[in-house]
């Protein structure tokens, strides 16, 4: 109506008007109607609902076993040749129709072509890595080619859970059964102690071999110190061998297992085992000290004591005598508190004796009392009252390094019981583990670590750890992660009697395809951690080469990641110059040969059966590519996807109306210029 009545009244009929041809008054005057029409319109704020449609295509996933297993038989380049064939055969076509993703897998997932020098075979690592790359993706189809030797991780027969598709299988590898001595495994204690025996437990498996021998031999250093004759009975034999072996000098020991080969055996690679074993003087001393009974305690101790390094005692507050003579570290739980009133006193001397000192905050802990230690956490606000707060893993921490998995592992265990108030930490303080109360992480600590020159502080303010242990049995089948958290901080936190003001942190043993990882510490005159200098380290193989590195600084100390060795024995110097003094430390670690591939290499294609058919697929073998890919095109539910996406969106955002509106009136202006109006 406004446009319409804007219209008549500029080109009604007058003077102005009066010249121009009909044809072209009527024009112009629609455009001018147009115009107003359409901008009142847009004052009523026109919303304008867009429908978007895009069309997915189904993800094929094709996962190859890169796993040494795959050619470890005598046709080792056939096998390579079939892998190679069969990978060609299905690319092509399934690129043309799906969107195709192809990895490798053994101990890691990697995207590219198998080389089969993968020392172990995870089919969990693969899983993990599908269902987070590809949660609500719509994948048609998992395509495993495999020889069905795993060796690290949990069955696959379940498949990836979080996606829901058919799990096709091809089944590589050889099952002949060929005449083999094996020496599938050596079990042993990671530390020994001097002047003890130690064990040795021998596994040997031997196939195809009835009425051979073989002798078994270990040698320390180099030196031959046993030697032992096996008779093999029966084409399936299978044997256990215990020796005692006597730890007669400290140190680094590498032994050496192995048996000699057969007649005709297939291969010697799995006929001997390199391990290495630390002599150690004594065992280290953790006394536990509580204020009651409480289950965290024995979750305390059975992880501490999972580890041959150390031994454990336990006292109750209320039986005793505060004498804690020899031991490396105290652990006190829900002390100090008001009943005791000796604490201060046993307080003050181990203070004086620089023991290292662990704290356990609970609802028995007196507040103010703790607050009186002086630990470097100060607790305010405090009304009696407990909170439930979940455990996050500070990106910052940097006085020794955990494993990934435990880093992520926290998020999902159980939250503690913790005394309410307001936490504050030092600034000579690391927090480990800092407060998620509900969804908001704070800054405020969980379980923190106070370093001086002369002592080691460590407070975790809060109780119900055991329902953590519980947690991840009932995830995991195992408390491995739990105890990874407790032996390295009784590690940290025991190793004490350095008193340098340099100092490292390191594991004594690594496998062949673990990253070597160091930490490093270093301390002023004050006791406070400094960084500024660099800090240089050498690592020299037991053939006497050598390797260089530079720490990288953390936030107040220093790390190290030196990547992949190869297996064997090393010594490091680690070195550094604060002021006009040079401080060095030293030690050694073992690089251990991972041998897993090479003590079963007869193919299960059964497994590879049981995982097709309880996932809604089928196992097929190299050659018949054909087969496997008219089955998934026979497939109603592989199939492309259609998404609907509707939007809503201001009209006046569109440009074509602004462009139409632009149009119309210097439409109207040219037409009206042309006939001699302005």
């Amino acid at each position: 109506m406004a446009g319409a009545l804007y219209a008549f009244l500029l080109y009604r009929k007058s003077a102005v008007t009066q010249d121009f041809p009909p044809v072209i008054l009527r024009l112009i005057a629609s455009f001018r109607f147009i115009v107003v029409t359409v901008l009142c319109f847009l004052l009523l704020g026109p919303m304008l609902r867009s429908i978007m449609r895009t069309v997915e295509k189904p993800v094929i996933i094709v996962a190859v076993d890169n796993s040494q297993s795959i050619i470890a038989s005598k046709d080792s380049v056939l096998q390579k040749k079939s892998v190679q064939d069969m990978l060609q055969q299905l690319n092509g076509p399934l690129q043309s129709g799906y969107e195709l993703h192809t990895f490798t897998f053994g101990d890691k997932v990697k995207e590219g072509e198998p080389d089969f020098n993968d020392r172990v075979t995870d089919f969990s690592e693969l899983y993990n890595e599908l269902n987070v790359q590809f949660l609500n993706r719509n994948v048609g189809a998992i395509i495993i080619a495999s020889d069905g030797i795993y060796n690290q991780g949990n069955s696959p027969v379940e498949g990836p859970v979080r996606i829901k598709a058919p799990l096709y299988t091809i089944a590589l590898g050889d099952t002949t059964v060929y005449r083999d001595l094996v020496l599938t495994g050596v079990d042993h204690n990671k530390t020994a102690f001097l002047g003890n025996s130690f064990p040795l437990e021998i596994r040997i498996d031997a196939r195809q071999s009835s009425g051979s021998s073989s002798e078994l031999t270990i040698e320390e250093e180099g030196a031959i110190i046993t030697k032992r004759t096996i008779s093999i009975s029966g084409n399936r034999f299978h044997t256990t061998i215990p020796v005692f072996i006597d730890a007669k000098t400290k140190g680094l020991k590498h032994y050496r297992v192995s048996l000699s080969g057969i007649s005709g055996e297939a291969t010697v690679s799995n006929n001997s085992r390199d391990i290495y074993i630390e002599v150690v003087e004594s065992k280290q001393k953790v006394l536990i000290v509580a204020a009651a009974p409480h289950p965290d305690l024995a979750a305390f101790k059975s992880a501490i004591e999972s580890s041959q390094n150390y031994e454990v005692t336990l006292k109750y507050a209320y039986d005793f005598n505060g004498n804690a003579t020899g031991m490396n570290l105290i652990l006190l739980h829900g002390l100090p508190n008001t009943t005791l009133g000796q604490f201060n006193t046993w307080l003050k001397k181990w203070q004086q004796d620089n023991m290292s000192l662990w704290y356990v905050v609970t609802a028995s802990t007196d507040i103010n009392a703790f607050n009186a230690c002086n630990t470097g956490i100060r607790i305010q606000s405090a009304n009696g009252s407990l909170n439930e707060t979940q455990a996050v893993m500070s990106d910052v921490f940097s006085l020794f390094s955990v494993s990934g998995e435990l880093q992520q592992e926290f998020n999902s265990w159980p939250p503690l019981s913790v005394p309410f108030g307001e936490y504050r930490l030092e600034s000579n303080g690391y927090n480990f583990l800092t407060q998620r109360i509900g969804t908001v992480i704070t800054t405020q600590p969980l379980f923190s670590f106070i370093a001086t020159n002369s002592t080691k502080t460590a407070v975790l303010c809060g109780e119900g750890i055991w329902k953590w242990r519980l947690a991840e049995y009932e995830q995991k089948g195992n408390n491995n992660l739990f105890r990874e958290w407790i032996t390295r901080t009784v590690q940290y936190m025991a190793a004490s009697g350095n008193r340098s003001p340099f100092r490292m942190q390191y594991k004594n043993s690594y496998a062949e395809n673990e990253q070597i990882s160091f930490n490093a510490e270093l301390y002023d005159a004050s006791g406070q951690l400094v960084n500024t200098p660099d800090v240089k380290m050498t690592i020299i193989s037991s053939e006497g080469k050598q390797f260089g590195f530079s720490f990288s600084r953390t936030d107040k100390a220093y790390t190290l990641n030196a990547g992949l060795l190869p297996a064997g024995r090393y010594r490091f110097k680690a070195e550094t110059k604060l002021g006009d003094k040079i401080y060095s430390e030293g030690g050694e670690f073992s690089i251990n040969v991972l041998q897993l591939e090479t003590v079963n290499t007869i193919a299960d294609h059964q497994l590879l059966y049981a995982m097709s058919s309880r996932n809604g697929g089928a196992m097929f073998y190299p050659g018949q590519e054909k087969q496997l890919l008219d089955a998934i095109s026979k497939r109603e539910d592989i199939a492309a996807v259609s998404y609907q996406q509707k939007k809503l969106s201001d009209l006046v955002e569109q440009p074509w109306v602004f462009i139409l509106i632009i149009l119309l009136l210097s439409a109207e202006w040219f037409l009206r210029k042309r006939n001699g109006v302005y």
